[in-house]
């Protein structure tokens, strides 16, 4: 990923007015974030960087679909890792929610930004939106249904299922307070 994050620069540096080479090394930079967070690895210098690459893809091309998915997946991906950590989440969460909204009035048939905002969603506990951000994503994309299955049927039974869906919202902001080393907040 840090090679592919500095040949893309080298692009970018011979041809920085290409929205698609500014978004691609912002996914690039998206993965290697996600795969340091997948290690318990602070993500948020790559998180920082791929959503500063994302917005400047959108600057040359505010209809970049690819773009507005990727800075919405970042930013959902940030917010999870700073809320797990006890830190301050809403405003990464809202803007996630609007860049996938935005991609979704542009592309609303885009299966991979639909799937965004249904992780989204289920993120933040609101379990009826997310299901049915799940539905669509699977009617879209029908060969992912194995991979989403066990998401999808999460959602749909928290959304019957309130109550289980908020106390499980509260065990995860509990536990991630009690990561980070702040005990009396959890």
């Amino acid at each position: 990923l840090e090679r592919a994050v500095e040949h893309l620069g080298k692009a970018l540096a011979l041809n920085p007015g290409s929205s698609e080479s500014w978004w691609r090394r912002a996914d690039a930079r998206n993965n290697w974030g996600q795969s340091r967070m997948a290690s318990g690895l602070d993500p948020s210098a790559h998180f920082a960087a791929a959503a500063t690459d994302y917005g400047k893809a959108l600057e040359l091309n505010p209809g970049a679909v690819e773009a507005l998915k990727g800075r919405g997946a970042v930013r959902a991906a940030w917010a999870a890792w700073e809320e797990g950590r006890g830190g301050a989440a809403l405003a990464l969460y809202d803007g996630a929610n609007a860049d996938l909204s935005s991609a979704l009035a542009l592309a609303p048939r885009h299966a991979e930004a639909r799937l965004a905002r249904a992780r989204l969603l289920a993120q933040r506990g609101r379990w009826a939106e997310a299901a049915a951000e799940y539905a669509a994503a699977l009617q879209l994309d029908p060969g992912s249904a194995r991979e989403l299955a066990a998401e999808a049927a999460q959602a749909r039974f928290l959304a019957d299922a309130p109550g289980i869906g908020d106390a499980l919202l509260r065990f995860r902001r509990a536990a991630g307070f009690a990561a980070a080393g702040r005990p009396a907040e959890a």
